[in-house]
């Protein structure tokens, strides 16, 4: 079973700056180079200047963007 049963509705609040991402809590992203994806996000900007992406379904894998690319951040609320 998928994490999220297609077309749930996700509520979110706008994050001003990624710096302020909680690892390990889930997101929507619109990035440059994904379009707009809903994961699991680890932040590691202040390291490395990217974020690692985290799909709860395993059939993708994870990956990382340029912390530069995200266009707009929404925490999810639950």
């Amino acid at each position: 079973m998928l994490p999220l049963e297609p077309g749930t509705i996700i509520i979110g609040e706008y994050v001003e700056n990624v710096s302020h991402i909680k690892s390990g809590k889930t997101y929507i992203i619109l990035s440059e180079s994904e379009g707009v994806v809903y994961k699991r996000v680890f932040n590691y900007v202040e390291d490395t200047g990217k974020l690692f992406l985290v799909s709860d379904n395993t059939s993708y894998s994870p990956y990382q963007i340029d912390a530069k690319d995200v266009q707009i951040l929404i925490n999810e609320f639950l």
